[in-house]
């Protein structure tokens, strides 16, 4: 396998998941619990069960979910002594550390399902803001959960394999099939706006205040006015390479290809730069954070990816995490970066991985996946999409 996953068809995303997932990671949930949410249809979906958990979980490593699974920042025991450090979900390794639903054990916090594995979801990227999650379902659907109960529904359920997508204070913007378009983020709505044409079919995108830019199937990304109706995007950059992941600072737009680089394009001059290392397996997640850009590099060996960064001022690459299996999704809050390892040729190497941007040691935070995409980190939780199909998940572990 060359490169993980990054075009914008549904069939392609779900074979190459059960690809690399490969039939006993497909069938078990190591270390990891999930917690049954409603069904997720309509406009609206309803409170998750009273108890939060699930007595029929596949999990048969890891104790069950813990019964407040809904509830963020719980408070603390009113007395913590060493022994609750172990396993009390409120007192997790230190005092006063919440699991936010997920177990305690051997003083570590341990994953949660906000979308659990029985809802017939393929979530694939992922977008946030301070409250909520937003997801692709790689059939048709955008879809809404709340960080701190899993409460889900779908914004919009008629898209064409929708792919990448973005937030910013009113509205979703997703890229698909068919185009460019949005949605107001606070409802569901039976209608979407155009906001852009594409050629070729729509695979990741970024926003910033006035635009909106995005990589299709070529070596090609486009632009188009954020606010659009129907536009015909001009293309800010074309080359040699096919295009993966985008993102965007105001400032410039960055993006991932195959040939393993970080590409940078600056708006208004157009003056380009390259930097990393060039790999024939391709370069795919990426993240900016206050002044730094991540980006993950595809595995041509089972040990042969890397996580690279750089900052955006300077773009000298540095080789931050190296010997990874498949490294995928990639986010950082500043002082730790987490990142998300796809299973190689079928193994049992799918993890999401963290270690601090001063000295990277790679430490595992879960395992078991099938298919660990996109990550993104707020200042309580990581959150990642596992794109098993049709029993994906969505999941939350307390930092």
């Amino acid at each position: 396998m060359s490169s993980a996953p990054r075009r914008g068809s549904g069939h392609l995303v779900s074979a190459v998941v059960c690809a690399v997932a490969g039939a006993a990671a497909c069938n078990a949930i190591l270390g990891i619990n999930d917690v049954p949410i409603p069904v997720v249809e309509g406009p609206e979906a309803g409170a998750p069960s009273d108890d939060g958990g699930d007595s029929s979980a596949t999990t048969s490593t890891g104790p069950d979910a813990a019964s407040d699974s809904g509830v963020q920042g719980a408070e603390a025991s009113s007395v913590c002594t060493p022994a609750d450090l172990q396993g009390d979900t409120h007192n997790c390794g230190t005092c006063g550390h919440d699991c936010l639903g997920g177990a305690c054990q051997v003083g570590s916090c341990l994953p949660v399902a906000l979308v659990g594995g029985d809802s017939g979801v393929a979530p694939f990227r992922l977008a946030q803001d301070d409250s909520f999650l937003y997801w692709t379902d790689t059939y048709a659907t955008v879809y809404r959960t709340s960080k701190t109960t899993g409460e889900t529904a779908p914004l919009y359920d008629q898209a064409a394999v929708p792919v990448g997508i973005a937030v910013d204070d009113a509205s979703v913007y997703w890229a698909d099939s068919k185009g460019i378009w949005s949605t107001p983020k606070t409802s569901f709505s039976e209608n979407a706006t155009l906001v852009a044409n594409v050629i070729s079919g729509g695979h990741d995108l970024a926003i910033d205040d006035v635009g909106i830019y995005w990589s299709e199937e070529g070596p090609a990304i486009y632009a188009a006015h954020k606010y659009g109706n129907g536009e015909t995007g001009s293309a800010l950059w074309e080359g040699d390479a096919d295009t993966s992941q985008v993102a965007s600072d105001g400032l410039r737009v960055y993006f991932t290809a195959d040939d393993g680089l970080l590409h940078a394009v600056a708006l208004g001059d157009g003056g380009a730069v390259v930097t990393g290392t060039a790999n024939a397996a391709g370069s795919n997640g990426l993240a900016l954070y206050s002044g730094s850009v991540y980006w993950s590099v595809s595995a041509s060996s089972p040990s042969g990816g890397s996580v690279w960064g750089a900052s955006t001022a300077a773009l000298s690459a540095t080789d931050v995490a190296s010997d990874q299996p498949y490294p995928y999704g990639v986010a950082s809050d500043g002082v730790t970066l987490f990142w998300s390892n796809v299973p190689y040729n079928g193994g049992d190497g799918a993890k999401i991985l963290s270690c601090g941007l001063g000295s990277c040691t790679p430490t595992v935070l879960a395992t078991g996946m099938s298919g660990p995409f996109a990550v993104v980190v707020d200042d309580v939780a990581v959150y990642w999409t596992d794109n098993q199909s049709p029993n994906g998940r969505l999941w939350r572990l307390a930092k």
